[in-house]
């Protein structure tokens, strides 16, 4: 435009046009990136995929310009194919066998051009965070535990089971209550995560005696965080159960274990549990005097187990003497269950304590 507002147009000038020579291609690709193309940080996949980007447009890209790189305990891996066009390619690379990182990474002697013809040059270093982590491993129980005391006479009971690594998924209906010795009606109540590689288990106890148990049943859906399913099922650990113990003790029998009448100061009754029973003590029992005899008094008991023998010094007076176990016995079983059928006294063995007469007589001498 001129001064005067007139163009080159308004002045029919002859105008001769053109095109700019395009500036020749001597710049070689670059690879941009090359990075997991899924977003999977751990798996177990047989066949996973990388993303290559370039600077520009290039061509021959094959699979055996690239090369993987195992770590860990993986071996056998490969590339299987490449696909793409232009500056995106996706590598399948063949994850072989094992667990640990995964990478891949341009070989030295690749051979790939630009559309001009220049070839690749800078082979860029490997870089570690562009793995992937891969895990062919199946998780297992590491180690179960019992939470509560055992034997018990609980209407519930904890189990404590851990595994190698974390978990997911693991329900109540992974797990079956394991019954024997006569234990029935136990069932799996409920399964609680304390943190993904360790759960509380409880267990309805059942009735009326017997062991409990814990399986982890064949077939769980349970998983670890690349998707193997639980290994080593079914799971059963036998050194770890509970006895289960519903059935309160009670006295068997109860007899005198000196000659009777009484002819010592002292007498001693024997008593039979129908199991092995503890916290027996002086308290747990009480004399029965019968007739005008009084004052006598429990002094020592000794025994373990289910027998227990009871010495009583005898009172003043004539009549029987025997031996009971009152309501508020505190004497129970390993599970805690206390003794039935209280009170509890047997009069057939008691005995018959009567006055003794001494007589002096003197001492002749010559």
């Amino acid at each position: 435009t001129f001064a005067d507002g007139k163009e080159i147009a308004d002045l029919h000038l002859p105008v001769a046009v053109r095109p700019m020579e395009q500036l020749p291609d001597h710049q070689p690709p670059l690879l941009v990136s090359l990075r997991p193309a899924q977003g999977l940080p751990v798996t177990n996949r047989q066949s996973v995929t990388f993303l290559a980007e370039f600077s520009e447009d290039v061509q021959e890209v094959g699979a055996e310009d690239f090369a993987t790189v195992q770590g860990g305990g993986v071996s056998g891996s490969f590339v299987e194919s490449v696909s793409g066009l232009g500056k995106s390619f996706t590598i399948t690379v063949d994850t072989g066998s094992g667990s640990g990182s995964l990478g891949l990474q341009l070989r030295p002697d690749a051979v790939i051009y630009d559309l001009a013809g220049n070839r690749l040059m800078e082979i860029p270093p490997f870089d570690p965070a562009g793995v992937y982590w891969i895990d062919k491993n199946p998780p297992v129980v590491q180690s179960q535990k019992l939470l509560e005391s055992s034997p018990t006479n609980a209407a519930q009971v904890r189990f404590e089971m851990t595994f190698n690594e974390p978990i997911f998924g693991l329900t109540e209906d992974d797990f079956e209550a394991v019954q024997e010795s006569g234990l029935t009606g136990s069932s799996v109540k409920e399964v609680q995560s304390v943190n993904p590689q360790t759960c509380i288990i409880t267990l309805l106890t059942g009735s009326p005696e017997g062991r409990l148990g814990l399986r982890l049943k064949d077939g769980a859906a349970a998983h670890d965080e690349a998707g193997n399913a639980l290994g080593g099922l079914p799971y059963f650990d036998s050194n770890s159960v509970y006895w289960v113990d519903k059935i309160a003790p009670q006295v068997n029998s109860l007899r005198r274990m000196d000659e009777n009448p009484a002819g010592a100061e002292q007498v001693r009754f024997e008593v039979k549990f129908s199991e092995a029973v503890q916290n027996v003590a002086a308290a747990d029992f009480a004399v029965v005097e019968k007739g005008e005899l009084n004052g006598s008094l429990i002094t020592a008991v000794q025994g373990s187990g289910d027998t227990y023998q009871i010495f009583v010094q005898i009172g003043k007076g004539s009549g029987t003497l025997g031996l009971k176990l009152p309501p508020e016995s505190d004497i129970q079983d390993a599970a805690g269950n206390p003794l039935k059928d209280l009170p509890y006294y047997d009069p057939a063995a008691d005995y018959r304590i009567e006055v003794r007469f001494f007589v002096y007589l003197p001492i002749l001498t010559k």
